[in-house]
Formats: C-alpha cells, sequence, structure tokens
C-alpha cells in the first residue's frame, strides 16, 4: 500500500460520533460545524429508539393514508368535511414526520430538517417536548378513529398508542428534563445564522 492509501480510512468505515459530527457514519462534520458548538443542535427532545421508531412509523402511515384520502377525493364524491380532515390529518403527519427524523438520519436534508426542528421549537415548542407530542399524537389517533373505517382504526390505535407511551415516558422522568439542555444559561438549539 502507499502510504496515502494507509492513512485513508477504509470505504465505509464508521466515523467516531461526538461533537461536530452528523452521528454514525462516514458522514464527519455537518452543515454549518462550528468547533465550538455541537451538531446537531437538539431541538427535539429524545425519546429514545423504540418509542421515535413507533412514533415515525405512525407518523409516515398517518401521512400516506391521508394523503391517498385527498387523493381519492379528487376522483369520488366525497363531504366536505371528510375532504378538510384528510388534508389537516395529512398535514399534521408531515409535521409528525420531520418531528421524528433526524438531521443525520437523512444528510441531504439534513440542513433543511434542523431549520424545520428550530422552526417548530420556536412557533410550536409543545411538539418538541414529549409531553406535547404525546397529546399532539393522541388528538390525531382520535382524529383517524372519527373516519370509522379499518385501516384507520389500525392507524388510530397505533398512533394513540405512541402518544400514550410518550406520556408515560414524559411522567416516569425516564428522559433527561428539557432543562438539562441549557448550558452555561445558554440555550443548546440556536445555530449561528439561524435566528
Amino acid at each position: 500500500k502507499t502510504p496515502a492509501a494507509q492513512e485513508a480510512p477504509a470505504q465505509g468505515a464508521m466515523e467516531p460520533m461526538g461533537p461536530g459530527t452528523m452521528g454514525p457514519g462516514p458522514m464527519g462534520p455537518g452543515p454549518g460545524f462550528r468547533p465550538d458548538q455541537p451538531y446537531p443542535m437538539d431541538y427535539v427532545q429524545d425519546a429514545g429508539c423504540l418509542l421515535t421508531t413507533l412514533c415515525f412509523f405512525g407518523a409516515v402511515g398517518t401521512t400516506c393514508c391521508s394523503g391517498f384520502g385527498v387523493l381519492s377525493g379528487l376522483f369520488v364524491d366525497l363531504a366536505p368535511y371528510q375532504m378538510m380532515l384528510y388534508l389537516y390529518l395529512t398535514l399534521l403527519g408531515l409535521v409528525a414526520t420531520v418531528v421524528e427524523l433526524e438531521p443525520w438520519q437523512v444528510p441531504c436534508m439534513a440542513e433543511t430538517l434542523e431549520r424545520a426542528h428550530y422552526e417548530l421549537n420556536h412557533w410550536a415548542k409543545f411538539i418538541t417536548w414529549l409531553c406535547g407530542r404525546g397529546w399532539f399524537y393522541i388528538f390525531i389517533g382520535l382524529l383517524e378513529f372519527s373516519q370509522w373505517n379499518f385501516l384507520f382504526s389500525i392507524l388510530g390505535v397505533w398512533v394513540t398508542t405512541a402518544g400514550v407511551a410518550c406520556l408515560v415516558m414524559h411522567c416516569s422522568g425516564a428522559v433527561s428534563p428539557l432543562e438539562e439542555r441549557y448550558e452555561d444559561g445558554i440555550e443548546l438549539g440556536l445555530a449561528p445564522g439561524m435566528a
């Protein structure tokens, strides 16, 4: 091997995760990386891998099924209230999907996701807290139950269960409180140039 080949990391080698990296993988420092500030910014309270996966698939299912309802409303005569409900569920599902995605999981959209998390943290802070997300998912699940069909009933059970799990995790203290997001009196989350 040449000296350059010996120094270069192997193709697909995992970089260590730490400040300045976008997470596990060969992605390295993310967009907006500054050595004096950790990346990614923590705008959304972490719910743990299992609960985040449960919430993510519920949000994607809500978005897809209600989006299909909106599209079918273009060809089938739906009542106006039902079309509006499908539109609301599609938008709420998209918001929930964005909340559950981390920027390092979708590198091609990392900056967009980080900006979306910042805007949600600014304009709808309750969604970024685990307790608020729990009530948000329960609300979505109850809206899905109101459709009275098999698919939306299954989704309603799934999403409501995710919401209740978020509330239980919040009340049990299994996650660190948001006050720990403060360091030396400055809230982590506002990256330079994002104000």
